[in-house]
This record gives C-alpha cells, structure tokens and sequence, in this order.
C-alpha cells in the first residue's frame, strides 16, 4: 500500500507585497514536493511526501525559509529608515 502524507500551511503575512517577495524567494526551491500559492496576503505551501520524516523536514525547511526570507524583507526596510 502506497500512502501519501500531506501537510498545508496558510500563513497570512499581512501585505501582498511582502507574500509576493517570500514566495518569489521560495520559488526556486520548490519541487514536486512543495506546491506554492500567493493570495492577496496569505502565502499557501502544500506537501506531499511518500514517508512522514520526509514530511517534516520539508515543513521544517520552508518555514525556516519563510522566517529568513521575512526577516531579510525587515531588515532591509529598517536600514532604509
């Protein structure tokens, strides 16, 4: 029996800009793994793996990504102040 695990993640980010400069970072990364949707202000990630461990390292991976992409967006909004 071959069984799938999917996760989603939904996370508003409050601008579309913002959803829309984090998901052009994450882009690249994405594989057939990872499915990455803007609307408006809410960034979607959806994961389909084959095993659990690999689930959670890739849910692991993108949020970091998410974090870091964010945090460079502010910082660099910070520095123009």
């Amino acid at each position: 029996m071959n069984k799938n695990h999917t996760a989603t993640i939904e996370i508003d980010l409050g601008s579309k800009e913002l959803t829309e400069t984090i998901w052009r970072a994450l882009t690249p990364e994405s594989d057939t793994r990872a499915k990455i949707r803007t609307e408006n202000s809410t960034l979607t990630i959806r994961f389909e793996t084959k095993t659990l461990a690999t689930l959670r390292a890739l849910t692991n991976s993108y949020l970091r990504g998410v974090i870091a992409a964010k945090n460079s967006v502010d910082a660099a909004r910070a520095s123009s102040i």
